[in-house]
């Protein structure tokens, strides 16, 4: 339980901060987000970020068990997916995101 909270306590507060500079620039995020996911180079490099924070939550914290330390393990899994989809699939992400918008 010790690590569920640990790694919690990572997660929350970065998605508090994350929600918060998109609030702070509600104006010129759309522009921002429209930039970023066109660019291969970007997509990768959060891949390779998504994925190492993925794969050290799944290593600490690979635990199916009852209860909302599932959650965390569920998380760990997403990141790891999506950071791996990112890393092989830059260009194709990004011509997905061009042809949305």
């Amino acid at each position: 339980m010790t690590s569920s909270k640990t790694i919690a306590g990572l997660i929350g507060p970065t998605l508090v901060a994350i929600a918060a500079g998109m609030l702070l620039n509600i104006g010129s995020f759309p522009t921002l987000a429209e930039q970023v996911s066109r660019d291969p180079a970007l997509i990768f490099v959060s891949g390779i970020l998504l994925f190492v924070a993925g794969l050290a939550i799944v290593r600490v914290h690979n635990r199916w068990t009852n209860g909302w330390p599932v959650l965390v393990t569920v998380l760990g899994w997403l990141f790891v997916l999506g950071g791996l989809a990112r890393m092989l699939f830059p260009t194709g992400l990004a011509a997905i995101a061009a042809g949305i918008g």
